[in-house]
């Protein structure tokens, strides 16, 4: 559960504030694997990408985000992620 509300929020934090090229995949990524099987990796990748034209601050944001996420569980990307991608 708690898995499921820290993925809401990311992603939630994610489509409002926009992510950069491959970390919007690697962070929508995560979300299907973690939170929501049904999530459709490509749409999310295209809708993060398109929010977050001209923003460097989000991007970068982004990438420390991704980075942290790529190559975890969904627990270990749960406990050390969150400071990272919660407010993106």
């Amino acid at each position: 559960m708690r898995a499921q509300i820290l993925g809401a929020l990311l992603f939630a934090g994610v489509l409002l504030t926009g992510c950069g090229g491959s970390d919007c995949h690697t962070y929508c990524s995560k979300y299907q694997e973690c939170v929501s099987s049904s999530t459709n990796v490509d749409t999310c990748t295209s809708d993060c990408e398109s929010r977050n034209t001209n923003n460097t601050d989000h991007q970068n944001r982004a990438k420390a985000c991704a980075d942290c996420v790529s190559g975890k569980t969904c627990a270990d990307a749960e406990s050390g992620c969150a400071s990272l991608c919660l407010f993106l």
